[in-house]
């Protein structure tokens, strides 16, 4: 076979490919697939639902995402929101503009899988790296100028809207055993606003108390991970209205919603949140002479309230612990699982 004749088969057959790619990639059913994926998710049995707009193509490993939705039921919130008359209000959820995910080819040669992506939140954006191999999984997160606001996940949690301008940076080994589990996570959020004057926080036997808006300033956030042990160095904020400190530690399991809990969180409201409209007045008013246990059991000495946190990431649960002291032993011991919070 002379030379024209071996470049002439050569070429054919890339062509043929390359077409071939090319047809595959243009008629992938991308809408079955985004079905696919919201369906594992309702599958999983993590609490959350999946919400796609559109899937689409992007360069040729890649996928594009809008309006994506992700949601928490109201079942697995850690207390339902409610309007006036108690009835239960859509659970928050996260709301992302447009993302973009990319599988990298290399690795899959090599027995790894990793994977690129990127988020528009609003006017912010997260970005980062995935990757995994059979003995570890890493991650490496960018989040810059995201509002809390869009955040609507955390909601979950406190049961008030937030605002405020979300920075960080995630880096985290996660191994098979958990005890090679290492890292950090940085988190900075700026002019940090809780609470909305419409929105009502459920405390106990008084019922939902709408909260006037929460001046908290800056926070910031650091855990530092070894040896499985993700140890908070540092949770802080010091707002016009609120004072907080933090310390405990984040014990990490697999799959990491398993990961447990042991943080002690002390939160002051000063005199000048007190007192700032009638409501903020009849409400601590409401405070000092309550009878509910768990607002008691939660106040220190010097008129603060104090919460210990444990359960697993999947479910927290808050406690009140105005005994114990910041970085006493056993704040961040682990917690002795509750009925119904067993590993499954």
């Amino acid at each position: 076979m002379n030379r024209e004749r071996i470049i002439s088969v050569v070429g054919y057959g890339a062509f043929f490919w390359f077409m071939f790619w090319l047809f595959a990639y243009w008629t992938f059913p991308y809408d079955r697939l985004a079905a696919f994926i919201t369906d594992k998710v309702a599958e999983s049995g993590s609490g959350y639902t999946l919400e796609i707009g559109s899937l689409s193509p992007h360069w040729l490993t890649g996928v594009e995402l809008e309006e994506v939705k992700v949601q928490k039921s109201a079942a697995a919130t850690l207390a339902a929101p409610t309007d006036d008359k108690g009835k239960p209000l859509p659970t928050p959820a996260l709301r992302i503009d447009q993302a973009h995910a990319r599988i990298g080819l290399l690795g899959l040669l090599f027995g790894s899988r990793s994977l690129s992506f990127d988020a528009e939140i609003g006017d912010g954006e997260i970005e980062g790296r995935y990757k995994e191999s059979s003995d570890e999984k890493h991650i490496e997160a960018t989040i810059e100028n995201v509002d809390m606001a869009k955040l609507g996940l955390l909601e979950s949690f406190v049961t008030l809207p937030m605002k405020g301008n979300m920075n960080g940076e995630i880096d985290l080994t996660l191994g098979e055993v958990p005890a090679k589990t290492s890292g950090s996570v940085k988190i900075d959020v700026k002019n940090l606003t809780i609470g909305d004057g419409k929105a009502k926080f459920k405390l106990g036997s008084m019922g939902g108390l709408t909260i006037d808006p929460i001046a908290a300033g800056e926070v910031n956030l650091l855990v530092d991970v070894k040896e499985g042990v993700g140890n908070i160095k540092k949770l802080t904020t010091s707002g016009p209205d609120l004072k907080l400190e933090g310390s405990g530690d984040i014990r990490f399991a697999q799959p990491i919603a398993r990961s447990r809990l042991g943080v002690l969180m002390k939160l002051k409201l000063t005199d000048t949140y007190k007192n700032k409209t009638a409501r903020t007045k009849t409400m601590f008013s409401l405070l000092e002479g309550s009878s509910v246990p768990q607002v008691a059991a939660a106040k220190t000495a010097d008129g603060a309230y104090q919460l210990r946190l444990g359960g697993t990431l999947k479910s927290v649960r808050a406690l009140p612990a105005g005994q114990q002291s910041l970085g006493a032993p056993g704040v961040g011991a682990p917690i002795v699982a509750a009925p119904g919070d067993e590993e499954e």
